[in-house]
């Protein structure tokens, strides 16, 4: 014991560099260098929910970002599954409906309970997003985004964010193209009230908002045709230039850069649709070139009854894929009733038409995961991803 009680007390006077031992003061010893602290491990952006509020239904995803050679890319989570509530209808005052505004706040709240039980995501990784296509029809703005905040905020415990066309655009064009894109690229976003186009030139974003998108442009010809009492199937063309194509080349004409564009993205339910019935075995490829026939092919295609049309749509499809092809094919019919593919149609083409995409050097193709575009897009800037 006495043995070990003085190795101590050795290490310990060894420790304090002799500093009890009396002598001459010398001068003061030379600190040593105190390290470089080792840099902060890279924290990976990490796993983030996102729900879009949209004018049709509310559609749910959790996207993990992460870093590639060509940029920033994400996987989606997308097993939850969404509810059509319309929230885009509004009531006969021009206000949110209470039904259906009811209908989306408890969506959205068990969403958010499903998202974070299954991916333990802290409260703070999930955001809600209003679209803008929920806000275009209430007649009294201010009203409205304060109703479906309040009831929004009471079932999640947190506001909701709202985007604006422009906006949506923007995100959805970073969503699909990176942080950083090149100009001369464009997304268009086919919505179920508006449809965006988005783009990059030297000087920055630009975009421009059609205001009909699938659905909107359904319910106007309907009204229209009913007016005149003609059938749907022919009003829904014969209205296009009027409605759709020449207000685009308007719009287009207005803006800078958009007779650059040579490279187009599409997203949305219109153009899952349209590369789902012209390229149905290529429906897990990343991205499915698209052409002025395709669009043309899809508009004949939708014209017909559901089960001609998924028929016809496989026909040339190897057999031993032919049957996960008319699933596919079948997925979109239930999302949209025919006469809403014929609506489809009409606004893509009018996108083709108006930006002359069947000209020689434009190529178009459909992001297969662009349905999440503008919402990854969104939380790429909440996660404060680096460009």
């Amino acid at each position: 014991m006495r043995s070990q009680l003085l190795a101590t007390v050795a290490l310990f006077a060894a420790a304090l560099g002799g500093c009890s031992q009396p002598g001459p003061a010398g001068p003061p010893p030379t600190p040593a260098p105190t390290p470089a602290p080792a840099p902060a491990p890279s924290q990976p952006p990490g796993t983030w929910a996102g729900i879009d509020v949209g004018s049709r239904g509310v559609k749910p995803v959790v996207l993990t970002f992460a870093r590639g050679p060509g940029g920033w890319d994400f996987d989606a989570d997308t097993s939850f599954e969404s509810k059509n509530t319309d929230l885009g209808t509004p009531a006969e005052n021009g206000q949110p409906h209470p039904d259906r505004l009811a209908a989306t706040a408890a969506a959205v709240a068990d969403m958010v309970k499903a998202m974070r039980a299954k991916h333990d995501l802290p409260a703070d990784r999930v955001r809600v997003v209003v679209s803008s296509g929920v806000m275009s029809r209430v007649k009294d703005k201010d009203a409205g985004r304060a109703a479906i905040t309040a009831a929004l905020e009471k079932a999640t415990g947190r506001p909701p964010g709202f985007i604006d066309g422009r906006q949506e655009a923007e995100l959805a064009a970073r969503g699909v193209l990176g942080p950083v894109p090149k100009h001369g690229r464009m997304v268009i976003d086919v919505g179920g009230a508006n449809t965006k186009f988005g783009w990059f030139t030297p000087a920055g974003f630009q975009g421009v908002t059609l205001e009909f998108g699938t659905k909107a442009y359904h319910d106007e010809v309907a009204k229209r045709a009913a007016e005149k009492k003609q059938p749907f199937a022919e009003a829904v063309a014969g209205h296009r230039d009027e409605v759709l194509t020449g207000p685009l080349k308007k719009l287009l004409a207005g803006t800078p850069g958009a007779d650059q564009v040579a490279d187009v993205q599409m997203v949305g339910g219109a153009s899952w649709a349209l590369s789902t019935f012209t390229h149905p075995a290529a429906t897990k490829d990343p991205r499915v070139p698209l052409t002025a026939a395709d669009v043309a092919a899809f508009a004949e295609l939708a014209r017909l009854k559901p089960d001609e049309a998924r028929a016809r749509a496989v026909k040339g499809v190897p057999e031993a894929a032919r049957e996960a092809a008319a699933k596919e094919v079948e997925r979109v019919q239930k999302v949209f009733a025919p006469e809403e593919l014929q609506a489809a149609a009409e606004v893509v083409r009018a996108g083709f038409d108006a930006l002359g995409l069947a000209a020689p050097g434009k190529t178009v193709a459909f992001y297969q995961k662009g349905q999440h575009a503008w919402i990854a897009g969104y939380l790429m800037g909440e996660a404060k991803l680096p460009e």
